[in-house]
């Protein structure tokens, strides 16, 4: 049952239930105590009920114990009339004990005596009530289901409403035969309560809590229903809010919906150990190859669906601050940072190829349309576009009649290009570009020259072969000409030209079998190589470049090809002859 049909059937018990059991299970966490103290108050002075968690108990004394303690501390809170009742069963007692033969004048000495008050009191209290043992899979295993039950039949023999609390799946697994018995010979009625996510929610987060519409959407999407959880998500966000707050403000909904994952995964005991331990590895090649069909565990799968964060460092950065209370703040905001300036990028590329859709496509787009569009892209962060893609945006809209538009965004970009990009871009790319865009594009270019761009993206990938798969690497090594390569390799010193040829002839090859693209910078390297050889200028540096080219293409021979490249066009001349 859930939170609402459980409240309404424990209400019918107690109104109806005199001399009956009830059995209120769910597991941990569900809020099963907490439903309980909800009813109780509502409860009359007269229907005053007693209360007895078995957390560790190892008597039926412990529990009478308990219970009277429990009616002394709240039959004050009902004020007078908790007095009252008080001071009638202690006149009922000492009446009683007066009346006994050979007592009745030790009757205060003996009062006096407190295992034999406590005793009798116990007896006399607990009558006639609402009765609750709490917890009873944590009792001590000296008191055993046998006796605990025992003890519920005689509460029953006298008038009282019996109300047992427990987590089921804990007494079937570990006192299966014994709880099954018990269960079937005393239990009347049973509720078995199911609290939604929502349900949850609203019991374990307090009213105040600015995190809650995302811990909500988080705990439906992973089905968490343990309001101590619940409890502790909400301190978590608290302390992480507060740990940022002077770098990085408004809380993103990511980071709650990853901490929710983070608290079900290390303390729900939902998945298996190996799960848990291998989960941060499993994430992060779930996050480098987000197109993968390949089934992902249990875990892992948890983690899509909450829509946890796709970072996988910003992950295992949150998962230390779960487990340990660990926090980097400068590097958490550094990569929380980078991720919403991933995002805007995002948006702005879905926005800036919907506009050439439009434009391509759409019969009832007018002006105006596109001029709408651009209008709002203002703080998308359109300005990381790809050269070519805000080039053609900004011809359109200059076209439209958006000067307004076009150079607001053209000083945009430039700026964003000048302040952040370090890659060298072909002459002839620029041709038909927009101005603005093509001259920031030469202000970069001239402080990066062909040769260093080139040794650069081979320093790098040296140092970190799968930088080669960087979008950045690979357009300086595609897009460089043949003949902006071929003044590369002829200013190369001598140490250069090794590292140089070495990487084209020993490292590149290793990156063709994954990565088709790598193949144009070596179409580019071979045409480049060929002129030298051909010119001639250096025969050193010739002679070099032919052994290293043939060790790849044995059938490479730049002299053969053009000897038949001449013999082909003498025929033809003596043909026309």
């Amino acid at each position: 049952m859930d939170l609402t049909d459980s409240t309404e059937a424990l209400k019918q018990f107690i109104q109806n239930g005199k001399g009956q059991v009830l059995g209120l299970s769910g597991r941990w966490g569900a809020g099963k105590t907490h439903l309980w103290l909800s009813v109780r108050k509502e409860l009359r002075v007269e229907q005053a009920a007693l209360y007895s968690s078995c957390f560790g108990l190892k008597s039926l004394d412990e529990i009478g114990r308990a219970l009277l303690q429990d009616f002394a501390s709240n039959a004050s809170e009902y004020g007078e009339a908790g007095g009252k009742v008080i001071k009638q069963i202690g006149g009922k007692l000492t009446t009683a004990l007066r009346k006994v033969p050979f007592i009745g004048e030790a009757t205060d000495a003996l009062l006096a005596t407190g295992a034999l008050a406590e005793s009798l009191l116990t007896s006399m209290v607990v009558r006639d009530r609402i009765v609750v043992l709490d917890d009873l899979e944590r009792r001590d295993a000296a008191l055993s289901l046998e006796t605990l039950f025992g003890h519920v039949d005689a509460l029953k023999g006298r008038g009282c409403t019996v109300l047992l609390i427990y987590n089921e799946e804990e007494l079937s697994a570990n006192q299966g035969q014994e709880w099954r018995a018990v269960r079937e010979k005393c239990l009347d009625v049973e509720i078995n309560l199911r609290p939604t996510p929502v349900e949850a929610c609203k019991l374990g987060l307090s009213t105040t809590c600015p995190d809650s519409a995302a811990i909500v959407t988080a705990a439906e999407a992973v089905g968490l229903t343990n309001i101590r959880i619940l409890k502790r998500i909400e301190r978590l966000t608290a302390a992480f809010r507060g740990a940022i707050s002077d770098q990085y403000q408004p809380m993103p909904a990511y980071i709650v919906h990853s901490l929710v994952f983070l608290a079900v995964l290390h303390y729900e005991n939902r998945f298996p150990d190996h799960q848990v331990e291998k989960f941060r590895e499993e994430w992060a090649q779930v996050c480098a190859d987000q197109l993968s069909n390949t089934p992902h565990s249990d875990a892992a799968s948890l983690a899509k669906r909450c829509n946890a964060t796709n970072d996988p460092v910003l992950l295992s950065l949150l998962s230390d601050f779960v487990q340990h209370h660990r926090l980097d703040t400068a590097v958490v905001v550094a990569h929380m940072r980078a991720l919403d300036k991933w995002a805007l990028n995002q948006s702005a590329l879905t926005a800036a190829v919907h506009y050439v859709d439009l434009a391509i496509y759409d019969p009832d787009a007018t002006d105006q349309t596109f001029l709408d569009m651009a209008g709002k892209w203002g703080a998308t962060g359109w300005e990381g576009l790809a050269p070519q893609l805000a080039s053609t945006i900004i011809l359109d809209l200059e076209r439209r009649g958006g000067q307004n538009l076009v150079l607001e965004m053209a000083m945009a970009w430039r700026k964003h290009w000048l302040q952040f990009s370090t890659e060298y871009v072909e002459q002839s790319i620029l041709q038909g570009m927009a101005e603005p865009i093509a001259q920031a594009i030469r202000e970069v270019n001239e402080s990066r020259s062909p040769v260093r761009t080139v040794m650069d993206a081979i320093n790098e990938i040296e140092v970190d072969p799968s930088s080669a798969t960087n979008a950045g690497m690979l357009r300086v090594l595609q897009n460089i000409s043949h003949g902006e390569l071929r003044i590369v390799i002829e200013n190369y010193k001598w140490n250069e030209l090794k590292r140089f040829l070495t990487f084209y002839t020993e490292h590149l090859p290793k990156l063709e079998h994954k990565y088709d693209t790598h193949k144009l910078a070596w179409g580019h390297f071979e045409v480049a190589a060929e002129k030298i050889i051909l010119e001639n200028n250096k025969p050193r540096l010739s002679e070099i470049l032919l052994r290293h080219v043939q060790m790849l293409c044995p059938d490479f021979d730049p002299m053969a090809d053009q000897d038949e490249s001449l013999l082909v066009e003498g025929t033809s001349s003596a043909r026309r002859t």
